[in-house]
């Protein structure tokens, strides 16, 4: 029995030092949209408050691959294959808390033609085009 407990401990240990090192946990709720999507491009768009997005570019469109999730909060807002314009809140560079201090893990950074996984939230919903923002993502390939 304790030869269980001690393999057991072992594996909890690991699996976090996992998470750790990639930074790139979801952790999504029932409530929230998770798709996993391409980056087609990046706008040249700067943020007007005090924020790293005044150096870099942040905003994107991001043609959704696939709803691997609908919370909702984005009950039916779009669907797959869709362009849809996001603002990446810790930007599209590799960064973590030394760039964010609210960011825990590190982000690994995306590149145009990169597939992502991330979750979603509605950021503006104006009558013309919606805009969403993605504050965790996870690289896939």
């Amino acid at each position: 029995m304790r030869i269980l407990g001690v393999f057991l401990s072992l594996i909890i240990i690991i699996s976090c030092q996992s998470s750790e090192k990639t930074g790139q946990t979801l952790n999504a709720s029932p409530n929230d949209t998770v798709i996993e999507g391409v980056l087609i491009s990046e706008e040249d768009e700067k943020v007007t408050w005090e924020h790293p997005c005044q150096e870099q570019n942040c905003f994107a469109k991001v043609r959704v691959s696939k709803i691997v999730q609908r919370g909702n909060n984005l009950a039916s807002a779009f669907k797959e294959g869709d362009e849809i314009r996001v603002f990446f809140a810790f930007g599209m560079k590799a960064s973590g808390p030394e760039n964010f201090k609210e960011l825990k893990d590190p982000l690994p950074g995306l590149s145009l033609n990169d597939s992502f996984k991330a979750t979603l939230e509605i950021a503006t919903a104006s009558s013309e085009e919606k805009r969403y923002t993605i504050y965790r993502y996870k690289k896939l390939n």
